[in-house]
């Protein structure tokens, strides 16, 4: 073997160990991509769960009008087969939805769980009609056996069924109650017809009525409901670290400046708040021709309109069922003397302080980043904008007395 046939020899080999040595490094890429899309799943995620939700709940309703159509087209047939087997498949699905919604229990916070719970009972309740549509009635026979069911097992069963937040009555009924206990409606509940659960129809003209969680909490001082045309304050002390709950406000004024875990605002109107830091999440429902600064952790905007956010958050804000949003930071009069909040001679140092202590003190700009759930597309949804310098309001002047008790 000449000197050329040795050169050869080795350069394969070389080329050969090279050759698996890349193939190793590309097992062990594809490897790590798999274990950090296993860390990075939607079950594991909040906002991507959210949304892989709304983006097969769509697809569910999309089918289901398809099985519609399509037998409206074909008309009136013996062989009822095919129906039957799409709207079995679609069952299916939506009941292994409900287990995901189920499995995700652990780290869903629980407004979206019960929100996704009805939304999941409204497509079941959905698909049993269209099913007595299309699919024609077993002829009449006598049964053995007739199961009799007690009025207090399906009164039982219509209780875990309904939501436990606060929900949109008629107006023209009797009120209920306000705080402290169950919270009740006498002339029924409303059980309007269509495809969105009645949990997020908001009616012209509603009155709220709270959750008996939230009932206790306004009942306890954590809270207030039905006001008209007041200013309530409330110090940082009197917070005391406890979760906040206004429902029901009409053309009031809130300062809620303190720690708070968790703060829920619904049916709010013509009302401006100015509240934070708050640790945990959010939720708005129901607010109209409102002015909110919020500094939180995460922020959902359900079945809103017309109202304007000055927003400090750790997260994209989620907006669903809502439109003519408008977004803008939250800014301090410390920072710059920009657009914000504003606290008198001895506070603002306050502020600026609650907020650095829980990781809000820092402008994230998530304001502009924004995600609508009801909007599936690549461009921007249509339902929210960024608030315009000029049309942004003077900064925000907390009315703190140390000897405040809350209301005004």
């Amino acid at each position: 073997m000449d000197l050329e046939d040795e050169y050869k020899e080795a350069k394969e080999q070389v080329l050969s160990r090279l050759a698996a040595l890349d193939a190793t490094r590309k097992q062990e890429r594809e490897r790590r991509k798999e274990d950090a899309a296993e860390k990075n799943a939607p079950n594991e995620s909040i906002d991507e769960f959210l949304y892989h939700f709304s983006v097969t709940c769509t697809k569910f309703s999309n089918q289901l009008e398809a099985v519609k159509n399509d037998a409206s087209d074909r008309g009136v047939s013996e062989n009822t087969g095919p129906i039957q087997e799409q709207l079995d498949l679609l069952t299916a699905e939506v009941l292994q939805m409900e287990k995901k919604v189920a499995d995700g229990s652990y780290f869903l916070p629980t407004f979206d769980q019960k929100q996704c719970t009805a939304t999941l009972s409204d497509l079941k309740q959905r698909i049993q009609t269209v099913r007595a549509e299309l699919l024609p009635k077993r002829k009449f026979a006598f049964n053995k056996k007739v199961s009799r069911v007690k009025g207090s097992d399906l009164s039982a069963s219509a209780a875990v069924d309904s939501p436990l937040e606060a929900t949109p009555v008629s107006a023209g009924g009797t009120s209920a109650t306000r705080a402290g206990g169950d919270a009740q409606v006498i002339n029924g509940v409303a059980d309007p017809q269509g495809s969105v659960p009645t949990s997020l129809l908001l009616p012209s003209s509603t009155s709220w009525i709270p959750s008996p969680q939230d009932a206790l909490l306004i009942q306890e001082g954590q809270g207030y409901m039905g006001l008209r045309n007041q200013v309530l304050v409330v110090n940082p002390q009197q917070v005391a670290g406890r979760d906040f709950v206004l429902i029901d406000l009409q053309d009031c004024q809130v300062y809620l400046m303190g720690h708070l875990p968790a703060l829920r605002m619904t049916g709010l109107s013509r009302t401006t708040v100015v509240a934070g830091p708050v640790t945990g999440s959010c939720f708005v429902v129901g607010a109209t021709h409102c002015k909110i600064s919020l500094a939180s952790y995460q922020v959902r905007i359900h079945s809103s309109s017309e109202t304007d956010f000055y927003l400090r958050s750790r997260s994209k804000p989620i907006i669903e069922h809502s439109s003519k949003l408008r977004f803008a930071p939250l800014l301090l009069e410390c920072d710059s003397g920009a657009v914000g909040v504003e606290a008198p001679c001895g506070h603002d140092g306050e502020v600026k302080s609650l907020l650095t202590q829980h990781r809000l003190g820092e402008e994230t700009r998530m304001f502009e980043q924004v995600e609508d759930f009801g909007w599936i597309k690549s461009s921007h949804s249509p339902n929210w904008s960024i608030l315009a310098v000029e049309g942004r309001h003077q900064p925000v002047t907390i009315p703190w007395s140390d000897s405040c008790e809350g209301a005004k």
